[in-house]
């Protein structure tokens, strides 16, 4: 899985470099960007195969990787509420990748649903994911 996902990494549209492998994770570089700011860059072909990924899109090359990828995000790892760089909300079976200011993608297969949203940079941004489930989910909920 780890070199499908060296593979995927070298697809984006960032100039990623360097990736090594180490035993229970991927270590990388990316040219002119402070590694802790990546999720701030991401191209709109990178979040729309980060959406592929969580609707287990299977019209896709990859589509091995996807379906592992799907599989092992919302895996919560050592009893926390956070799996692999993403925020498991178990009540609901959803789960969120958020970043500074309010970008988030939230996702909650059980209802084919994913929302994204960008935004630029705001401190203390208000919660996405209480807007999301008070004024986004009830339309998906309407429409069965």
């Amino acid at each position: 899985m780890k070199k499908e996902l060296v593979k995927f990494a070298n697809g984006a549209s960032y100039d990623v470099q360097n990736i090594r492998s180490t035993d229970n994770a991927l270590d990388f570089e990316v040219q002119d960007v402070d590694k802790n700011a990546l999720e701030t860059i991401l191209a709109d072909k990178d979040n729309v195969g980060i959406i592929k990924y969580m609707q287990k899109d299977t019209d896709t090359q990859d589509e091995t990787l996807l379906k592992a990828y799907a599989g092992y995000v919302n895996l919560s790892r050592m009893n926390t509420l956070y799996g692999y760089l993403w925020w498991i909300d178990e009540q609901d079976n959803g789960y969120a990748a958020m970043g500074d200011g309010g970008n988030i993608i939230y996702v909650r297969s059980d209802k084919n649903m994913v929302v994204a949203s960008t935004s630029l940079f705001y401190p203390r941004a208000k919660d996405r994911i209480e807007f999301i489930k008070k004024y986004v989910e009830p339309i998906f909920e309407e429409e069965k």
